[in-house]
């Protein structure tokens, strides 16, 4: 009753590995037993594994709670319905849901989205009942039917210039890993956010200094603080836009930035 666990699956994104082509990418599993009424993170289980670019995960068909990034592709698969419980968001190459119905739901006490972004979507669902917000962000929507077509948006690709498409994924991945935290801020452990997974190199570090100087991002304690309405003011872009995929030209202005902090 005053537990919740959350499984973290963190891997590149599916852009990052087809800019670098590697046949492995390195993914890094957390399961976090989160415990009171602030739900502060009481146990964490980790695990390291390697996946191939062109794997398919199969997943049950119940999940949540959970946010993962892979560079392959994911499957979820039930003969009769797949259940979903929000939180959820998953960033993957192409996404496949084979079942009669999905049910998506909110936890009783975290009534939060399940975003779905990828390249691809494969569908075959009859029935979609969403008491959340249901965000499916694809690139290609060939061959998408009713009632998926209903949930689904369609998202640009990222920026085809090789500087401003490593500045846009370091930026993304950033500010997608924030959490809404318990006391209404949205808000992510410092450690996570300078993890090298996060930043990766130099443009990563970066960003996080632009994002910092700006009051984007703020540091108290050990947690980083979004500002969202920093975010819209110098990005020109929300925070749920920018988790479903969404690219303002005002957001490719502010990545082409200075001298002072992208060389």
């Amino acid at each position: 009753m005053h537990a919740n666990v959350e499984l973290h699956v963190d891997g590149p994104e599916p852009d990052e590995v087809a800019a670098e082509h590697p046949k492995e990418s390195k993914i890094e599993i957390e399961i976090q037993i989160l415990l009171g009424t602030n739900k502060d993170v009481a146990t964490t289980f980790s695990f390291v594994s390697e996946v191939t670019n062109d794997a398919n995960i199969l997943l049950g068909p119940r999940l949540g709670a959970t946010f993962i990034s892979v560079p392959c592709d994911v499957t979820f698969a039930s003969a009769r319905e797949i259940d979903f419980v929000a939180p959820i968001e998953l960033h993957a190459r192409n996404v496949a849901l084979h079942a009669k119905s999905l049910i998506v739901r909110p936890a009783k006490e975290r009534p939060e989205d399940v975003i779905i972004q990828c390249e691809k979507l494969e569908s075959s669902l009859e029935n979609i009942v969403s008491n959340v917000n249901l965000i499916l962000a694809v690139e290609n929507m060939e061959g998408i039917g009713f009632p998926t077509i209903k949930y689904t948006d369609r998202i640009s690709q990222p920026p085809s210039d090789p500087d401003l498409r490593q500045k846009y994924f370091r930026l993304r991945r950033i500010l997608c890993e924030f959490r809404s935290h318990s006391r209404g801020t949205l808000a992510r452990y410092k450690a996570k956010i300078e993890n090298e997974r996060v930043l990766k190199n130099e443009i990563g570090e970066a960003v996080l200094k632009r994002l910092i100087d700006d009051g984007v991002l703020s540091l108290q304690e050990n947690h980083y603080i979004l500002d969202p309405n920093g975010l819209n003011t110098h990005l020109g872009v929300t925070w749920p836009a920018l988790r479903k995929g969404e690219m303002p030209q005002t957001l490719i202005t502010y990545l082409s930035g200075s001298v002072k902090y992208f060389v």
